[in-house]
């Protein structure tokens, strides 16, 4: 079974509120603001990854704006939401960089622990506690589904 594409996934969720969620998480718009929740992560990071930089600024922007989120979602489902995101930047990552996905998820563990650090925000932290990144694609892939079918029946 092969993917979908951006175009296909839009026509079938576009209207959904997950989908409007994931694609706000996605946008790299006013990530500058950010930069300063990132200085620890960048500074330590030894090679200049202008990648890495992005996504911690993503990381920031997504974690201090999720209680600006839909209103009609609750914050235990943003806070989803948003784990869920991490994980599927995680997948991303991880399927560029081959078989060894220690070192990608310590990095997104240090990104958070320089933002949450900096943001003085700990609500909402992701965890890994087993490195099968597969359970956590089905997890995203499950939450988008139930979504859909909430919405398609209600």
């Amino acid at each position: 079974m092969s993917s979908l594409t951006e175009a296909e996934l839009n026509s079938i969720l576009g209207n959904t509120t997950s989908y409007q969620i994931y694609k706000k998480f996605d946008a790299e718009n006013n990530l500058d603001e950010n930069f300063i929740h990132c200085t620890e992560f960048i500074s330590s990071n030894n090679t200049k990854n202008e990648k890495d930089e992005i996504t911690c600024k993503k990381i920031a922007k997504n974690l201090k704006g999720l209680s600006e989120l839909a209103s009609t979602v609750k914050y235990r489902d943003k806070c989803l939401h948003y784990k869920y995101w991490i994980y599927d930047q995680i997948w991303k990552e991880f399927n560029i960089e081959g078989n060894n996905v220690g070192p990608v998820i310590n990095k997104f563990l240090y990104i958070q622990t320089s933002v949450t650090k900096s943001l003085k925000l700990y609500s909402c932290l992701y965890n890994f506690y087993g490195r099968d990144l597969t359970e956590l694609k089905n997890s995203t892939k499950k939450n988008i589904y139930m979504n859909i079918l909430n919405t398609t029946i209600l």
